[in-house]
This record gives structure tokens, C-alpha cells and sequence, in this order.
């Protein structure tokens, strides 16, 4: 997980070397799963998102790139690696992202009403970590998947970015701060996923598996920051 966000954040910085008019943010984001996802898996699912994208001067289309995660189940509990050291043993249930978009957006001064068309895919499994004894989970001692299914998706969103700080030109670089709130709607093919408590173990000590399969439909809130760079 730590290194889906550093490789998002090394493409945001790489592709803002590159591209003239560019916006980069960041958000967090709840995940609604509709229809028969959201019968199967009972619960929400909470994350973050990153975006990158670049406008086309003296235009309202942009093009970009939001990649993020979102966990919709998961259960811990603590076991003696060797005695007497205890480990919190932690088997998630997450959903990745990545969604290619076009956007049309209007400038109205302070504020810019946006709409989007996206085309990517969600990537499902089921990954179980082990870490010290309450450490937040931010120092991982091994982890393993034991299950994962991949499938595409697409769909639209709209949204607002409010402008909430303006440089004045006193950066050469960074232009604007926008307050970002978007909600995507997005279907997918079917996949084969587990939930909570679906992992058993074995009389053998055996992994089982009490799989779900439909399609992968869900809506998102996204509500974080968006850093508008002068163009180049």
C-alpha cells in the first residue's frame, strides 16, 4: 500500500516537470459499492486518492490521471511470532484504482464547476500484514496476498475546485489553492472478491477461500486539495 502511494506521488511530480498548465491534488475519499457489490460486502469503504492533469491553454478540456485506494473490510488480532513476542496480525480487504479522465471545466473566477469522462480499473484483494504490537500499522514486518482479481471499469463525475489561496505571483511556480469536492459514479465488469471474515482457516491450516463474484459498481466522495501550477 505504501508503495502505491509513493509511485503516485513520483508520477504527479515527474509529469509536473513536464507539462506547462498542470493541477496536482490529493483527497480522501469514501467508497459507496452499489447494486450487488453492495449486497455482498454490507459496508463502505474509506481511502485516498491522488490526480494529476493537464488543461490545454485557452481551453476548458484537460486531460489526467486519479489514482487511489479504499479499504472495505478488515480484521485484526494479536499472535505469539516467537515466544514471547506478540504481533498484530491484520487481513484487509482493498480496492485499487487508476481511471484515465477528460474533463471539461468552467472558470468563473473563485470557483470551477467541472465534469468528467473516465475509462481505468479496479484492482480487488484480499492482503494480510504483520506488524508490532500497536504501531498503526506504519512498520510492516511481512505481508502476503492471498487473493486478487482485477477488472475494468468506467464512468463519469463531476465536481468543484474553490479557490481558497491565490500567489499573486509571488511564486514563480505554484499559482493556486483549491478546496476540491468530487463524486464519481463508476461501473464495472465482474470480479471475484472476499470480505470480511471470508479468509478460514483450514483444519490442516489450509487457506479457504468464501469467494463473491458480481460486478464492481460503486460511487465516490472526494473531498481534499488541488495546487494549480503556472504554465511553463
Amino acid at each position: 500500500m505504501k508503495k502505491i502511494y509513493m509511485y503516485a506521488i513520483a508520477v504527479l511530480m515527474f509529469a509536473n516537470t513536464i507539462f506547462g498548465q498542470f493541477n496536482a491534488g490529493a483527497s480522501g475519499i469514501i467508497l459507496f459499492p452499489q447494486g450487488e457489490f453492495k449486497q455482498n460486502i454490507g459496508e463502505n469503504g474509506y481511502g485516498i486518492s491522488f490526480n494529476g492533469s493537464y488543461k490545454f491553454k485557452e481551453t476548458p478540456f484537460s486531460l489526467g490521471l486519479n489514482t487511489g485506494w479504499a479499504r472495505y473490510g478488515s480484521e485484526t488480532r494479536t499472535e505469539t511470532l516467537i515466544w514471547p513476542v506478540k504481533v498484530d496480525v491484520t487481513t484487509g480487504n482493498d480496492i485499487y484504482f487508476a481511471q484515465l479522465f477528460s474533463r471539461i471545466e468552467l472558470d468563473a473566477g473563485f470557483i470551477k464547476p467541472y465534469g468528467e469522462i473516465l475509462f481505468g480499473f479496479n484492482y480487488l484483494n484480499t492482503n494480510t500484514e504483520i506488524s508490532d504490537v500497536d504501531d498503526f500499522g506504519f512498520d510492516d514486518i511481512a505481508s502476503d496476498t492471498q487473493f486478487d482479481d482485477i477488472n475494468l471499469s468506467y464512468g463519469f463525475a463531476a465536481g468543484a475546485m474553490i479557490k481558497i489561496y491565490d500567489y499573486k505571483g509571488g511564486n514563480d511556480y505554484l499559482d493556486k489553492l483549491f478546496f476540491d469536492f468530487r463524486m464519481s459514479y463508476m461501473q464495472g465488469g465482474n470480479a471475484e472478491y472476499l470480505k470480511e471474515g471470508d479468509l478460514i482457516k483450514g483444519a490442516n491450516n489450509e487457506i479457504l477461500f468464501n469467494k463473491s463474484q458480481s460486478a464492481i459498481d460503486y460511487v465516490t466522495i472526494n473531498v481534499g486539495l488541488s495546487f494549480q501550477f503556472n504554465a511553463q
